[in-house]
């Protein structure tokens, strides 16, 4: 009899063990961002915050838009953070055939920083159009926003797609800009301030930020017929070293929509916890907008 007891006593424990595991474990959702000193990683983790405690988002540092959608097709991720240019420009046919994505969110506009050195003699992005013989652009590497964006723009007007570029981004961008030789200009897609331009501000009095206003990059529309890039300016005093002299006032140049955007197969097998990341996504909205407007 005591026996019994004791077996029945374990079993109990057994089941309240599995049942107590089972409640305690959260599904959970990889989130494919960028470099964690841009803007996008940064924002993943605003995500997580508010998701955490009913789905646990795994915010995952990648080179940006083109490798997250390369992740998204290899099941690396379930969700990405991309520019909204992201899948015109990809080049890869079979990651565009692929992807079935369903667009969460569109968070904030994302500003396309033309920055060249001072001597450069380089005053707005067409110069790169009309003297691809005398200026190099860097892009930054191979899988970022800012290397798709420019496939973009040559694919608009392809006489950008003849300007010579290299794909060198961040810190060591930085170096070979301020000396100005090997490059004379770098592109980099971004929410205003973020720590990237921050360094790129620093160095204003060999930097200068330049407007990106040709015409042509405006007219190409998605799917549902809403343009991909519109005209915006950079305010003045935004980058106080880089806007300074003859650019002090605002920059025209062009937005581009950060969006979420999440796998559809993900989604239709797991409808509970994408519910709890749209929430999430729009709970972290306002600190986002604090985050890429520089406001407290």
């Amino acid at each position: 009899m005591m026996r019994v007891l004791y077996k029945s006593l374990a079993l109990l424990v057994v089941t309240e063990l599995i049942s107590t595991s089972a409640i305690a474990v959260e599904p959970s959702l990889s989130l494919c961002t960028g470099s964690k000193t841009g803007t996008y990683f940064p924002v993943g983790e605003m995500i997580a915050t508010q998701a955490k405690g009913v789905l646990t988002v795994n915010v995952v540092e990648t080179k940006g838009s083109a490798d997250n959608l390369k992740k998204l097709k290899d099941k690396t991720c379930q969700a990405a953070i991309v520019q909204a240019d992201a899948y015109f420009a990809e080049e890869d046919t079979q990651v565009r055939s692929a992807l079935k994505l369903e667009q969460t969110a569109t968070l904030y506009d994302e500003y396309v920083h033309l920055i060249c050195n001072r001597e450069s003699g380089v005053s707005g992005v067409g110069d790169l159009e009309d003297y691809p013989d005398k200026y190099t652009l860097l892009v930054g590497v191979k899988g970022s926003g800012s290397a798709l964006t420019w496939r973009s723009f040559g694919l608009l007007d392809e006489d950008y797609s003849k300007v010579p570029t290299l794909p060198i981004g961040e810190g060591r961008a930085l170096a070979q800009l301020v000396e100005g030789r090997e490059a004379q200009c770098l592109l980099y897609i971004g929410g205003l301030n973020s720590d990237t331009m921050k360094s790129f501000n620093a160095q204003g009095d060999k930097l200068k930020l330049v407007p990106v206003d040709d015409g042509d990059f405006d007219n190409k529309t998605d799917q549902l017929g809403k343009r991909i890039y519109h005209f915006t300016k950079i305010p003045s005093g935004t980058y106080d070293k880089l806007q300074s002299g003859f650019f002090s006032s605002s920059v025209t140049t062009l937005a581009v929509q950060a969006v979420v955007v999440t796998d559809k197969t993900w989604i239709e097998a797991n409808s509970d916890a994408y519910n709890d990341f749209v929430t999430a996504v729009f709970d972290a909205t306002p600190h986002i907008k604090r985050l890429v407007t520089g406001n407290k």
